[in-house]
């Protein structure tokens, strides 16, 4: 009685592991694809940043 229970939850952890790790490696993935978005942000930010200023939604909130 005991072997086939404990079989079918070691096949179950063994299920969670991979999902946990696909799960991990598509983390990694969107971290990678942010951190790039970021950098694009930053960079065009930079380029644009007296067109952002000009505009009025903007100013009124510094203000």
């Amino acid at each position: 009685m005991k072997s086939p229970g404990y079989k079918k939850s070691w096949k179950t952890q063994n299920q969670y592991q991979l999902a946990y790790r696909r799960r991990m490696v598509d983390i990694r993935h969107i971290k990678q694809r942010y951190i790039k978005i970021v950098l694009i942000m930053v960079i065009l930010g930079h380029t644009n940043f007296h067109f952002i200023t000009d505009l009025p939604l903007l100013s009124d909130t510094k203000e």
